[in-house]
């Protein structure tokens, strides 16, 4: 019998000699399949793993097969210069990026090998938007020494990536060799005064070689005539609170003024009006603006076009800032600078830019598509001299504005990481707080001074179902969200889609903003889950159902059952005008479907004519009570929110309490409305203080509408009373009253008794059942 090892054994050894004279002989495509059938015949040897890829390599291949056999052959050969090159520059040639070259390319780093200048130059750039700074700045060493310091630019980006990593000594020594040879000696002396400067700002102490360093720093910074970009004013701004450090009694020396005297460009320069603030004042707070994609654009489309974006988007942000929070702004090419009075009315008006910019983006092509990041602060105490302030606040917000996340692998965890907007820890917490801006703490961020990391808040702004729409759906859990329906400042409603059981709903989703606060916030966040699950609970006919709440990407938010019909609101809006009857119906429905809630303690207190629908199938339903956070009280807020207030009554208006009377008030001010086909307080939505509410009176419905039966009139005017002692005490009491008009309105109609009952556009027989049916 054959030995099947035995044969396999042979057939394994004879493979290998053919592939191996096929290989000598350089006949590579006839060694790679040998080399190939040996290893599927149970070969194995490491010199067979480094020859089929050697024969690849000859053959210029990237198929599956030829990946493999280069994983197996860098594996075994780690370490073996030859064969890392070759693989390396064959994938270098193909552009290939992946984890295996990563792999590849990080050990060609470590032979530095004769590469050109251009292959150093693809490391540096693919490793540097990996986010993988210590093979950034090795490739980019490698770059420098073979340009011997001629390139400017990476000079720069070379000694900042030095002191990013705590490399500070050894990029001091390059530059002292390169300046013997680098035709830029101004640029390296210019890095090695920041150099210098940076280590004065890390020693508080004086120290006497540094305070020796003086002239150097006022030698570089005479060399700064124009700054024209945000990384220019940084440079600068270094160099001069560097010098204040050196001799901190230069108190009356405004140091600011030096630097913003130098942002002067007949194109980019503009400047808004602090509406007379004194300087002390108006430079209280400081916005930076930077737009961080400029270079992509320029990449996607030209560089006059990208000069011409930024220009146009630089004035508008100038000219909103400038209305919104009083700001004096300072244009940049890639960015600007703003000084306001007020830090938190700059913060707000910095939130609100977000969306404004984030509004453009969705509307043209992605290669026009801006990346804002901001940085918002302010000074931090008043002991010392204001021109001392602003320095500190203006350095410390521009070496902010160069923090990056660390994160293991380099990229940014930030929710929105196109555009952001952050604060600094102690600024937040101490100036702004969640209740003014919604903000998460980040974390400490390294920055680009040495040894800087800056612990920062993110604010939360960026909403994605404010762009959802029949082309952009947005998957949020087993719901798809497919139209915006309408928004407010804390809430949106949105049409969507159960996937797992494939029915509509009604998605009610809070805005990032408010969703991060209720996350803050356990006593509110208890109080909101607590109210909708009782508002779950209810199953009563008449009443939209509650299906689920979650909180998803950031939003917190319920569903609720989609309703096929037409809402009080818009009925009012078509101007279908109702008859009494109808109305009468309405309002006979509304108190018995909410008497049940009543007798469970919950009340609707939202009630409005958008929360009363009319279904096709002739019911009515009654959606969206109060829930706290989705709806504001005008208590808390101490504000008018549109229109909802014509349905309030004044116990809610001033104290938020809820009670029976809120919803009795609401629905007598709806059927109020119905009947005249406009609120009696139409003219009067301008108002926003609550005070002004206190003097409005209600003109009499009889007055308005003299034909209608004194009975129903008068009952309508007591529900709607301001004075809880003269409104019905009861729901129960506001229908028995309702149906005491109807029944005189039935026998004073001489053709309701020929006729019976109007035509109407729902059931009006179902609506006027008996009470008790």
């Amino acid at each position: 019998m054959t030995n099947l090892p035995q044969q396999s054994n042979r057939l394994a050894s004879i493979l290998q000699t053919l592939a191996e004279a096929y290989f000598a002989r350089g006949q590579y495509a006839e060694a790679a399949e040998r080399f190939e059938q040996f290893l599927q015949n149970g070969g194995h040897s490491p010199d067979v793993y480094e020859k089929l890829a050697l024969s690849y390599l000859a053959l210029n291949e990237y198929s599956a097969a030829a990946r493999k056999a280069y994983e197996h052959a860098f594996d075994h050969f780690s370490l073996d210069e030859e064969l890392c090159l070759k693989i390396c520059r064959f994938l270098l040639a193909r552009q290939v990026l992946d984890d295996f070259s990563i792999r590849v390319y990080q050990r060609a780093l470590v032979f530095h090998p004769p590469f050109e200048k251009e292959i150093y130059l693809s490391f540096f750039l693919y490793f540097k938007n990996q986010a993988q700074h210590e093979h950034a700045y090795e490739a980019l060493k490698q770059v420098v020494l073979l340009e011997q310091g001629g390139e400017a630019q990476n000079l720069r980006q070379l000694a900042s990536l030095g002191q990013q990593l705590g490399r500070a000594d050894e990029v001091r020594s390059l530059l002292d060799r390169l300046e013997q040879i680098s035709p830029h000696v101004e640029v390296i002396r210019q890095l090695r005064a920041l150099d210098y400067a940076y280590l004065i700002h890390q020693h508080s102490e004086q120290d006497a070689a540094l305070q020796q360093q003086r002239q150097t720093l006022l030698t570089a910074a005479s060399h700064y005539e124009t700054l024209t970009t945000l990384h220019a004013v940084r440079e600068f701004c270094a160099l001069q609170y560097a010098l204040y450090k050196l001799d901190t009694s230069q108190t009356s020396q405004d140091f600011v003024a030096e630097i913003l005297q130098r942002i002067a460009s007949p194109s980019w320069n503009g400047q808004t009006s602090a509406a007379g603030e004194p300087i002390s004042q108006a430079r209280r707070s400081v916005l930076l603006l930077k737009i961080n994609n400029l270079e992509k654009i320029v990449q996607f489309t030209n560089a006059q076009l990208a000069e011409n974006l930024a220009h146009r988007f630089l004035t508008f942000s100038t000219k909103y800032l400038g209305k919104s929070a009083e700001t004096t702004c300072y244009l940049l090419r890639d960015g600007l600078i703003a000084f306001a009075p007020q830090a938190k009315r700059l913060a707000l008006a910095a939130v609100d830019l977000l969306h404004k910019i984030e509004n453009y983006n969705f509307s043209v092509p992605a290669s026009n598509r801006l990346a804002i990041g901001m940085i918002v602060h302010a000074a931090a105490t008043d002991t010392v001299a204001p021109t001392v302030q602003h320095l500190t606040m203006l350095h410390e917000a521009l070496n902010m504005s160069t923090a990056k996340p660390a994160t293991p692998n380099g990229r940014d965890t930030l929710e929105n990481s196109s555009s952001r907007l952050l604060f600094e820890r102690n600024f937040f917490e101490r100036d702004l707080g969640a209740e003014a801006v919604a903000a998460k703490f980040i974390g400490a961020l390294p920055a680009e001074v040495p040894g800087s990391r800056i612990e920062a808040y993110s604010a939360v702004w960026y909403n994605p179902l404010d762009y959802v729409d029949e082309k952009r759906n947005h998957l949020l859990g087993k719901f798809l969200v497919v139209e915006k329906l309408r928004s407010n400042r804390n809430a949106g409603t949105y049409r969507g889609r159960d996937r797992h059981l494939e029915r509509r709903v009604i998605f009610k989703a809070l805005s990032p903003q408010m969703s991060h606060r209720l996350t803050q916030n356990t006593s509110t966040r208890e109080q909101t889950v607590k109210t909708l699950q009782r508002l779950g609970r209810l199953e009563q006919p008449g009443l939209a159902l509650i299906y689920d709440m979650g909180y998803q990407q950031g939003l917190f938010f319920f569903v609720r059952e989609y309703l096929e019909g037409t809402s009080l609101e818009q009925t009012l809006v078509n101007k279908n005008r109702l008859s009494p009857y109808e109305v009468l119906a309405i309002g006979i429905k509304v108190c018995r479907i909410l008497q049940q809630t009543h007798k469970q303690q919950i009340f609707h207190c939202n009630l409005k004519p958008a929360n009363i629908w009319l279904l096709t199938g002739g019911e009515l339903k009654i959606t969206d009570f109060f829930i706290p956070v989705f709806v504001e009280t005008f208590a808390a807020t101490k504000q008018l929110d549109g229109p909802r207030w014509h349905y309030s009554a004044p116990e809610w208006l001033h104290h938020g309490t809820p009670a029976p009377s809120c919803d009795i008030y609401a629905v007598g001010m709806i059927l109020y409305e119905l009947l005249c086909a406009e609120h009696p307080f139409a003219k009067h939505e301008s108002l926003t203080d609550l005070s002004q509410v206190n003097e409005l009176a209600l003109p009499p419905l009889a007055a308005q509408q003299p034909q209608l039966p004194p009975l129903f009139a008068s009952t309508i005017d007591r529900a709607c009373d301001r004075s809880l002692q003269r409104r019905f005490k009861s729901l129960e009491e506001f229908e028995a009253a309702l149906h005491a008009s109807l029944e005189q309105m039935l026998k004073s109609d001489p053709a309701i008794t020929k006729t019976g009952l109007p035509p109407s556009s729902f059931s009006l027989r179902r609506m006027l059942k008996a009470k008790h049916e």
